[in-house]
């Protein structure tokens, strides 16, 4: 079978504590990402694929090795394999792209895929007025600031904040209802498209984030793709050709 698709996927959020069951959440990824391995070309991570990710000098967070096992199986048959940075996976450094082959992005990028033209971001900071939300985010990404946990914050209490930043995190989203579309006007990746104002036409703008599954027409040759999630949609994205296509993973 030849390898000839691409496909996108984001906000895995592998050990998210409010998954109930976390070793059947990371193995219907794995089973999605076996069930491609022979079409695939290349896979494009799209930003919180770990609930929390950090990595000191010899440490990691415990768990997710059979997700990290079938990317090293797919990354040594010749699928290349990338994967962004979202706000809940900001601290990936050389570890993933070290042992595993990974190819690792921490900004907005632009690629040509199929002879298209791809922006693709996990689009947390794009088009938003949360002036709070971006400071937290530059004091995250400072190094500063990660020199410091790294050096005199424990990893047992790393984990703790994150665990509490993510319950919090949830409970807000679902308070505000705010993972449900919420109309053009109020998307904040929707408007950061169509207020684009790059020098080359962009055939598609691919994000994460939002939790929903998006598939709009900008322009008559522009469309802007948000991919959902694995906690309700199990969506993904596909391109063949230069076509994209969203679906639903069902293992049936």
């Amino acid at each position: 079978m030849e390898k000839n698709k691409t496909y996108f996927l984001s906000d895995i959020h592998l050990g998210a504590p409010y998954i109930k069951d976390a070793k059947a959440h990371e193995a219907r990824v794995v089973s999605f990402l076996d069930s491609i391995k022979e079409e695939a070309k290349e896979i494009y991570l799209l930003g919180d694929i770990f609930d929390f990710w950090y990595e000191w000098e010899n440490l990691i967070p415990k768990g997710f090795v059979r997700f990290q096992g079938k990317l090293a199986e797919l990354v040594d048959a010749g699928v290349k394999v990338h994967l962004f940075g979202g706000n809940h996976d900001m601290w990936m450094y050389g570890y993933l792209a070290d042992e595993i082959g990974v190819k690792l992005y921490h900004e907005p990028t632009l690629l040509q895929i199929d002879g298209k033209t791809f922006f693709l971001a996990h689009g947390e900071d794009l088009g938003i007025d949360d002036k709070f939300f971006k400071a937290m985010l530059k004091l995250f990404r400072a190094k500063w600031f990660r020199r410091f946990f790294s050096t005199f914050v424990p990893p047992s209490w790393v984990m703790r904040f994150a665990k509490g930043w993510s319950d919090k995190s949830r409970a807000q989203h679902d308070k505000r209802g705010s993972l449900q579309y919420l109309g053009e006007d109020h998307e904040h990746l929707v408007q950061f498209a169509k207020n684009y104002k790059g020098t080359e036409h962009i055939d598609y703008f691919i994000f994460g984030h939002r939790h929903i599954v998006l598939d709009l027409m900008l322009r008559k040759d522009s469309r802007v793709v948000i991919l959902g999630d694995w906690i309700r949609h199990f969506s993904y994205a596909e391109v063949l050709d230069g076509q994209l296509q969203l679906s639903e993973y069902s293992e049936s």
